[in-house]
């Protein structure tokens, strides 16, 4: 790269930061204000499933969107969709509940036109005691501290499917889940589950529309065990422990600390006996095994109007280092597999990276929230910029999204089809 293409691109990164700055600045003002809550900052980590639930409770909505893109190299494209969402829990007895995720959309665009149905969830849970709770179905189980990457997230490959927005909270909630049967047990400051997932299929994304696409939520037999217990209010660490057919054991650890009264410091690990991603992405299973570790970390603070900021920082030894990469990128169908072999196992490309995750509720107007999100690689140093203004009006809500990608080609971001696009979003609720 040149220098005036690096000064071009750094410019760029530069005028994004400071609107950043900006937003920081006019949050530490607010600051001597008001103290802030500590709910908010701890919203970061997932939470266990509640005991006492609703009777009955649902939400469904339809949207429609339209987006325009510049490709690269100097082409431009569009289309649009629309899609139907539907969640639904249903409490039968005291003891029994099940509960029902489903979404189906429909896009249109100059390649043709695709209909696809995701099977989000399908559960049915039981409830023997106030302390304990059974699940048998397809169950979204989230895991992981972190934000942008998770490292003990043992459920995560080959399930995305609404790719409709980049932001990492809706990624996650969208994904499909995983069918198995899971226990889990509570007591004050602590819990245990274990959950196992059967093979159900080996031939993941069907052609089929309405395949509910086993394959890919199950396509081979795995376990998970989790433990956690706080010590103090102030540290609350998880262990788990995860395997199954053909692959070694994977342990996993979680760790929250609240600093303050709003900000919280983070840490998620995970480690085990495997294959570079190069050889599983060539599907190389005679390949040396050796012990790989991947981390994600960072801190979140929220301000008392309603601004949180997240800085996260990842890594993962599995992942290509600056050599592995710059000899990948000059074999054309290994590098075009191994992207693919890395966005559905939703890893990192190569062993470093950055992210800054701002979000403002409430900015400016009532029910308007304002996201940016900063990824940057830290081998390459492609950059990836995403911005999402949405606002709430009675039962209709409201998007526009930009997001660009500053790279040159081939390398994490530089090598995406879309350079920028925009998005503009309606969405109903029934």
């Amino acid at each position: 790269m040149s220098r005036a293409a690096h000064r071009m691109q750094w410019g760029v990164w530069g005028r994004v930061l400071g609107v950043g700055g900006l937003l920081v600045s006019l949050s530490a003002a607010a600051w001597a204000d008001a103290e802030a809550d500590d709910g908010a900052a701890l919203s970061l980590a997932d939470t266990t499933p509640l005991l006492s639930r609703p009777s009955q409770t649902g939400q469904v909505f339809v949207e429609g969107w339209v987006e325009r893109a510049a490709l690269r190299p100097a082409t431009t494209a569009s289309h649009h969709g629309v899609g139907l969402d539907l969640r639904w829990q249903q409490t039968l007895t005291p003891a029994w509940q099940l509960q029902w995720s489903d979404r189906l959309t429909f896009d249109s665009a100059a390649q043709g036109s695709q209909t696809a149905h995701a099977l989000r969830e399908a559960f049915v849970s039981w409830r023997p005691s106030a302390s304990s709770v059974f699940d048998l179905g397809r169950v979204n189980l989230r895991q992981g501290l972190a934000l942008g990457y998770n490292p003990s997230d043992s459920f995560k490959a080959d399930v995305q499917r609404s790719l409709s927005t980049l932001d990492p909270n809706t990624l996650r909630a969208n994904r499909l889940g995983v069918v198995m049967l899971r226990g889990q047990w509570f007591w004050v400051g602590g819990a245990l589950s274990a959950a196992y997932a059967p093979q159900l299929g080996d031939a993941p994304r069907t052609a089929s529309a309405f395949s509910p696409d086993w394959g890919s939520s199950n396509p081979a037999s795995r376990w998970l065990v989790q433990f956690s217990h706080a010590p103090h209010p102030l540290f609350n660490p998880q262990w788990s422990l995860s395997g199954g057919e053909g692959q070694s054991p994977q342990l996993g650890l979680n760790l929250s600390f609240l600093l303050g009264s709003a900000t919280v410091l983070y840490g998620e690990y995970a480690g085990g006996r495997d294959r570079s991603q190069l050889d599983r992405a060539a599907h190389l299973t005679d390949a040396p095994l050796a012990w790989r570790q991947q981390f994600a970390g960072g801190v979140t603070h929220t301000f008392p109007n309603k601004l949180s900021l997240t800085a996260e920082y990842q890594t993962s030894s599995a992942a290509p280092t600056a050599t592995d990469w710059l000899g990948l990128q000059t074999t054309p169908a290994a590098y075009g597999a191994y992207r693919q072999w890395v966005g559905q196992m939703q890893g990192l490309t190569t062993r470093r990276a950055a992210m800054v995750y701002a979000r403002w509720q409430d900015c400016g107007l009532p029910q308007h929230d304002l996201t940016l999100m900063l990824r940057q690689d830290g081998i390459d140093q492609s950059r990836q910029v995403w911005l999402e203004s949405r606002i709430a009006m009675g039962k209709t809500e409201w998007a526009v999204q930009w997001q660009r990608q500053l790279g040159v080609p081939l390398t994490v971001y530089g090598a995406m089809a879309a350079k920028q696009s925009v998005q503009a979003t309606a969405r109903y609720y029934f």
